[in-house]
């Protein structure tokens, strides 16, 4: 359930018609429960504020409360101004009461959030510690190092499953076999892949597997033998300590499809039931050029900064019909930029950059698992990756690169896109070209980039898109409004 109280000194400055937009969202409230209105210059939390309801509380007001489960949406200086300050008020009330947002506002600590992953896959965690077995869904990277991590808490891996029969084998010390009759449908299933959790996990349950874990629940059984990866790192402190934050952006998107995309984004990460994110999923053909913030011209200038193979700069051409005036392509890969330019071989009017985007002109550490299919990751290691190289690369600012002023920058560089988007300052205050923004390689960055990217020009409204089935592939797009678009 979510509370909703309204500081008195706050109403009482509002104008009728923003008053009357406020009280009337509340009286039709259909998730949010309108508790009254509040002294929110007292110290204690609000009169029928029960402290040991699983519950959420959020105080309208121009302070912060610091209580536990007490959320304020401080007007002064969240942007939320002008007009547009009732509007975003009034979707409150409109917040899932069985949603992620809800479930992040109650949460009391990252702890608590945990213990709920934990309660919810409970029997197959349990059945595991039972009988010390089980199976992993996936032979590749991640599905051996579930089977080392098994082995390492004195576990056995009874197989490892594969749909891919060119994967099949019986010669190791653990065999490799598809999914048959003959497997014990009570041994637990650990799915030991993260983009196709949903799918593998529908396909047990269709074969009559009934105890099925996802990796990142293991990550938080023990965290030493399996190391979550990246997006997860830290991922629950932050869901505990920045609820305002994600409060703020449901709040201010652009659309309610944003708003959905959030609500339904945070509920998978404190279910780690890829089920949910279903509803929400969008063809990954439309990845980066959402028909609502990315309708193309004839005379684009296009940066993708991270390139990889070179196929969303493909996908880019064959959306504008082959019409565009340039492209800078960011790759600082050797063997994936040769990849790409053999890829892009039949197209011109390209300047491809062999470096990484980022905040400053000069080089960093890249790490990459030197496939082209690998993670490419710029000043961090993922744990769960231990076949990967670091080296010294190249780095430059999108600003000292496009002499040509880019109308849209598109970037997924494995968790530099906030120095990229600092080395893209001049570019972005001057023109404010459409972005699309990978928001999903760190756990704070569906808020953290949204963030940036309005410090760094106001006039941009936001949205949020999701592709793939898994917690991974989320989109940030900033395309530049009026100043009633952002409240100014």
């Amino acid at each position: 359930m979510l509370k909703v109280y309204l500081d008195e000194a706050y109403l009482a400055r509002l104008n009728a018609v923003a008053r009357e937009k406020i009280e009337h969202a509340a009286r039709n409230a259909t998730e949010g429960v309108f508790c009254g209105a509040v002294a929110a210059s007292d110290a204690a939390l609000p009169s029928g504020w029960d402290r040991d309801a699983a519950d959420a509380a959020i105080v309208v007001s121009d302070r912060v409360f610091a209580e536990a489960n007490v959320v304020s949406v401080a007007i002064d200086g969240t942007g939320m101004a002008g007009a547009r300050t009732a509007d975003a008020l009034t979707r409150i009330f409109s917040i899932p009461g069985e949603g992620g947002l809800s479930g992040v506002l109650a949460a009391r600590s990252a702890e608590a959030i945990v213990a709920g992953i934990l309660q919810r896959h409970g029997p197959a965690v349990e059945r595991l510690n039972t009988v010390g077995r089980a199976y992993v869904f996936g032979a590749g990277r991640l599905g051996q190092l579930v089977a080392d991590g098994l082995k390492a808490r004195g576990w056995q891996t009874e197989a490892m499953l594969e749909n891919n029969q060119s994967k099949w084998s019986t010669d190791g010390e653990t065999p490799i076999v598809g999914v048959s009759p003959e497997l014990d449908r009570t041994l637990p299933v650990i799915i030991g892949t993260t983009r196709f959790a949903f799918t593998l996990g529908r396909q047990l349950s269709q074969e009559g597997f009934t105890q099925i874990l996802p990796y990142p629940v293991l990550t938080l059984i023990d965290a030493t033998v399996f190391p979550p990866e990246i997006p997860y790192i830290e991922l629950y402190g932050d869901l505990a300590e920045n609820k305002h934050k994600y409060l703020f952006e449901y709040l201010n998107y652009h659309d309610d499809r944003s708003r959905d995309v959030l609500d339904t984004l945070l509920k998978y990460r404190i279910t780690l039931d890829a089920e949910v994110i279903q509803k929400v999923a969008e063809p990954e053909v439309s990845q980066y050029f959402d028909a609502d913030y990315m309708p193309l011209s004839q005379s684009e200038v296009f940066v993708d900064a991270g390139g990889f193979d070179g196929m969303t700069t493909k996908l880019f051409i064959e959306n504008a019909s082959g019409k565009y005036q340039g492209i800078y392509y960011f790759e600082p890969d050797r063997e994936l930029l040769e990849l790409s330019k053999r890829n892009l071989a039949d197209f011109d009017r390209i300047d491809y950059v062999p470096a990484g985007a980022f905040s400053y002109d000069g080089s960093v550490e890249f790490v990459t698992t030197g496939t082209t299919n690998g993670a490419i990751s710029i000043g961090e290691r993922d744990p769960a990756s231990p076949d990967e190289r670091v080296v010294k690369i190249a780095v430059r600012r999108i600003d000292s690169i496009a002499t040509i002023a880019p109308t849209i920058i598109k970037m997924d560089i494995e968790g530099a896109e906030g120095e990229a988007l600092r080395g893209a300052e001049a570019t972005i205050k001057a023109h404010a070209p459409r972005l699309a923004i990978a928001a999903y390689h760190k756990g704070a960055d569906l808020w953290q980039l949204s963030e940036l990217i309005r410090t760094l020009n106001p006039h941009y409204k936001i949205g949020l898109r999701h592709y793939t089935e898994s917690g991974l592939e989320t989109v940030i797009y900033a395309v530049a409004g009026t100043p009633a678009d952002v409240g100014i």
